[in-house]
């Protein structure tokens, strides 16, 4: 936490922290980190990379917006778990921005979660 939280946002009062801080915060831990590639779970991580994608694109392809921040933060896991971490750090970004704009606040906790499993 000293290390990349405080630096940005330590300072802050909480109502002030925002999704621009705290992607601050995390990307230096999900560029850095590789401990997420070494999973025993490997190919099937590649394989849920590959059904969450589809299924995303499905879902798009009706026009519906509704639980993509849980989609896309379960994507960034997959995505973390074969070492793809730009592309994890992506859809975190990603999956923030939705909880945002869907207003689905039911899954902002989750989003945090995933993008804080770098941290542990």
């Amino acid at each position: 936490m000293a290390t990349y939280a405080y630096p940005i946002i330590g300072d802050l009062p909480v109502a002030a922290v925002d999704t621009a801080h705290i992607m601050r915060v995390l990307e230096p831990i999900w560029t850095t980190n590789s401990s997420f590639a070494a999973s025993p779970t490997r190919d099937k991580a590649a394989d849920a990379v590959r059904m969450i994608n589809s299924g995303i694109e499905a879902w798009q392809s009706i026009g519906s917006k509704l639980w993509m921040p849980n989609y896309l933060s379960q994507l960034a896991m997959a995505h973390a778990g074969i070492g793809q971490l730009n592309d994890a750090w992506r859809r975190i970004g990603e999956a923030m921005t939705a909880v945002e704009t869907t207003k689905e606040g039911l899954w902002e906790a989750e989003v945090h979660r995933i993008a804080g499993y770098g941290i542990v």
